[in-house]
């Protein structure tokens, strides 16, 4: 087991052995030349009045943490996830039961718990739910994958045909 090293008072780096520093009246060590800190995610100086996030080994400026936290990187999925979502689309556009309507507008916002129209799981608060408004009238709820498997199979079959007359005999 290895001790672990104080960090600067002022840079907030941990002290190597072999570097040197001065102690300060409250007990504290500080190099006596700080490096300077660069930020990873902004690549800006982290000035020593800053709020900072410790990930790993590398300090990072408080709201460059929770940015980072907060932009997720796209949904990718698995061939074999995006194969399943595929043929559960295909088949209810072929049974009827998921319209191939064209969309008026897409509300975005966090998962509400609500089923998805097209996977029929449920859109969870971690997950951004995409609420589709048809122009036909109906709302169809789905996932952001799901949303683009949809969209992909009806633009590629074609969609419904509104309007018409009833045949009267």
């Amino acid at each position: 087991m290895t001790a672990e090293l104080p960090r600067c008072a002022v840079c907030r780096v941990a002290v190597q052995p072999g570097q040197n520093v001065v102690f300060r009246t409250d007990g504290r060590v500080a190099h006596v030349g700080c490096p300077e800190v660069v930020c990873p995610v902004c690549s800006r100086p982290v000035a020593p009045e800053e709020p900072i996030r410790h990930d790993g080994d590398e300090l990072v400026h408080g709201n460059c943490w929770m940015k980072r936290g907060i932009a997720k990187p796209p949904v990718k999925l698995m061939p074999s996830e995006r194969d399943s979502i595929l043929s559960i689309v295909r088949a209810k556009l072929v049974t009827g039961t998921l319209p191939r309507g064209e969309i008026q507008k897409v509300w975005v916002g966090l998962g509400t718990g609500r089923q998805c129209s097209a996977c029929d799981r449920p859109i969870t608060p971690a997950e951004i739910e995409h609420e589709a408004d048809l122009v036909a009238g109906s709302t169809l709820r789905l996932h952001r994958s799901c949303l683009g498997v949809w969209e992909a199979e009806v633009s590629r079959y074609g969609r419904e045909i509104g309007g018409g007359s009833v045949d009267v005999a």
